[in-house]
């Protein structure tokens, strides 16, 4: 794989990983993004991707097995959806020191992370970086499809907002 100094981090955790054994996880034969995922007998997802889509998804996937619901508590939070679900009140977090209202959260990130902002900001980034987040996003997708909804852990199965 060549890595150009924007890619650099992912390049270095793709070397840095594809060393590991463990199960291999594959996407079906002739997806468009490829990894292979192989788990350390205490659980450490290792990836290995031909490219950064490929990394990306395999990254994505892994996530979402192990974090599924915190990430679907960030989408939310970042979205700016945090009152639409748990109301304007609820608690950015559990932890009271850090907590901020769910009405001021989602008024900061929706100013934030404006259309435009985002738009800005994804076309600044080369093509690798956007690869490795189409393919993160497609690998989080793969999981949900994966596991079904019925079948997403149980913290947040049936929870408001949490449906992919």
């Amino acid at each position: 794989m060549t890595c150009t100094s924007n890619a650099a981090a992912a390049c270095l955790l793709a070397a840095l990983l594809t060393a590991c054994g463990g199960n291999g996880i594959n996407p079906p034969s002739g997806s468009r993004y490829q990894a292979t995922i192989a788990r350390t007998a205490y659980g450490i997802p290792h990836i290995e991707a031909a490219d950064e889509a490929g990394l990306g998804f395999g990254i994505g996937y892994a996530y979402a097995q192990d974090n599924f619901c915190l990430l679907a508590a960030e989408i939310l939070t970042v979205s700016g959806e945090r009152s639409r679900w748990f109301g304007a009140d609820g608690a950015t977090s559990e932890n009271l020191e850090l907590a901020v209202n769910n009405l001021d959260s989602d008024f900061f990130f929706r100013q934030m992370n404006d259309d435009a902002a985002v738009l800005r900001a994804w076309n600044a980034q080369p093509a690798e970086v956007q690869a490795l987040m189409r393919g993160y996003a497609a690998g989080v997708n793969r999981y949900v499809a994966d596991k079904g909804i019925g079948t997403l852990p149980e913290a947040c199965r049936n929870a408001r907002g949490c449906a992919p």
